[in-house]
């Protein structure tokens, strides 16, 4: 995910697990009303369908991983 400064990816929610990433710049984790903020190098798990929203801080770019299990 590549972000530019002050844009924002709105509340959503994903069917499992996921870890996300901070490569470079600067995000805020918005998750039950408060916000986490990763810097490069910062990791964040979040379980199966927890809601959140990311805003770039800075100019940013993030790895995120999904980890679906099969029915």
């Amino acid at each position: 995910v590549v972000l530019p400064a002050g844009k924002a990816l709105r509340e959503h929610r994903v069917a499992g697990e996921i870890t996300v990433l901070c490569v470079e710049g600067v995000i805020d984790i918005l998750v039950q009303g408060s916000a986490l903020r990763l810097a490069a190098g910062q990791l964040i798990h979040l379980g199966a369908g927890e809601p959140h929203a990311v805003c770039a801080v800075t100019n940013a770019s993030a790895l995120l991983t999904i980890c679906l299990v099969a029915p």
